[in-house]
């Protein structure tokens, strides 16, 4: 992580633990803080309930505005809150990406950063939000259970497999589309056929092709994104994975 924010133009100074970073606050003009949660001596946590309470410094008074973000590997909920708690600014999920750097720097670093030190301004910003969309698309379940046995429940098996049936043809065409409106750059239709393969996919329980067409539907509506390139190709992905666990559903019954 270091070697990008180097090579971003960043000054960085490394601290091996809690302790040693509230130090070097002291000691060096700081602008920002990447703060390891899991740390020797003191952990990211306690570091920076301690540096937020301004009692080890005596030069350094910018304590309470310095933005610190947290890095972890559990981005759960209650991790998370405990992040925020502890006077965090806000955090990032291991591994962290150089989208993700340039974020931060975009929001955190406002007026201290030139256009020019971050690749790319316009489309890099446009690029890392439809990237961290696209990561929270993978984090969703493929199937959407409640709504499955709702229609199980509803009309059975035999209806339940026929409707699957029909969601499966039908999204074919609908990705088809798709792909031939990302080639034309034509938003219109994206934005149309998008919207029916997000009502298609909440109504038969596809949920993560759900969420996706959710996201794509929205992005095309905006319209200052063109290139959609990395979004088909996930989407051509999704939709295998979702007949895969479709598939499995027959087995099971």
């Amino acid at each position: 992580m270091s070697i990008m924010l180097e090579r971003m133009g960043a000054h960085v100074i490394q601290a091996e633990n809690g302790q040693e970073a509230i130090e070097c606050l002291e000691q060096k003009p700081v602008d920002l803080v990447f703060m390891d949660m899991e740390m020797p001596v003191l952990n990211g946590v306690e570091a920076t309930r301690i540096i937020r309470s301004g009692k080890p410094f005596t030069r350094f008074s910018k304590f309470r505005e310095l933005p610190i973000i947290a890095l972890t590997g559990n981005t759960d909920s209650k991790n998370i809150a405990i992040v925020k708690q502890s006077g965090m600014n806000a955090h990032l999920g291991k591994p962290v990406s150089k989208d993700d750097l340039v974020s931060v720097f975009s929001h955190w670093l406002k007026g201290k950063t030139s256009e020019s030190s971050l690749p790319n301004n316009h489309s890099t910003a446009n690029t890392t939000a439809m990237d961290t969309l696209l990561k929270d698309v993978e984090k969703e379940q493929i199937l959407n259970s409640e709504t499955i046995e709702m229609l199980r429940e509803t009309g059975g098996n035999e209806l339940l497999e026929e409707l699957i049936r029909i969601y499966i043809d039908d999204s074919q065409k609908l990705i088809d589309g798709i792909v031939e409106a990302e080639k034309n750059n034509d938003n219109h239709a994206l934005n149309q056929l998008s919207h029916t393969l997000k009502g298609s996919s909440g109504s038969v329980g596809a949920q993560k092709m759900h969420v996706y067409a959710t996201h794509l539907n929205h992005l095309s509506k905006i319209g200052d994104q063109k290139d959609y390139s990395q979004w088909v190709s996930s989407l051509h992905r999704i939709f295998e994975e979702t007949i895969v666990e479709f598939e499995n559903l027959k087995t099971n019954n």
